[in-house]
């Protein structure tokens, strides 16, 4: 969203973000006051910003603007200023830690999480699936793990065959 704000020597144009945030990003100073209730401003189809200022007394201006410097020209107004160099660091490091994260140790890493933050309910799901099926077996589901028994039904993975160390 384009603001306009009009003051008596002054044009200030914004561009509005969604969280309220705001940057400027054209200030004209007059040397004169403008009549700010008669001055339009319009966009058209390309995008380009006009505006028409009306003279608030007659009489001609011996310049249009005040010199103002590029910077005060130009000038930040956004409240929540980001340090782009630290948030560029931070997404390099989380970039480094996924590479490190893939293949066993990742799948470990994550069966860790769910561990962590899983109810007791799911760490015991988790404890007897795994141990009584021979670590064949993971589940976070206490209604369903509750209820079977892995050392009768144990199931070996596909082109593998289940021995007990007893035999």
């Amino acid at each position: 969203m384009i603001k306009v704000r009009l003051e008596d020597k002054k044009i200030e144009i914004y561009l509005e973000f969604d969280r309220g945030n705001e940057h400027l990003i054209f200030l004209a100073s007059f040397s004169a006051n403008i009549n700010t209730t008669k001055t339009n401003f319009a966009i058209d189809d390309k995008g380009t910003l006009s505006f028409k200022a009306k003279k608030a007394t007659k009489g001609q201006w011996v310049q249009l603007f005040d010199q103002v410097s590029n910077t005060e020209r130009f000038i930040n107004k956004n409240k929540n200023k980001k340090d782009w160099n630290q948030i560029s660091k931070q997404l390099d490091a989380e970039l480094s830690e996924d590479k490190e994260d893939e293949g066993q140790d990742g799948l470990m890493k994550m069966f860790r999480e769910i561990y962590e933050r899983g109810s007791d309910d799911t760490k015991r799901a988790m404890i007897k699936s795994f141990q009584t099926s021979g670590g064949t077996s993971l589940s976070t589901n206490w209604n369903e793990v509750e209820k079977k028994d892995f050392e009768k039904e144990i199931e070996a993975p596909k082109g593998q065959e289940v021995k007990r160390w007893n035999e």
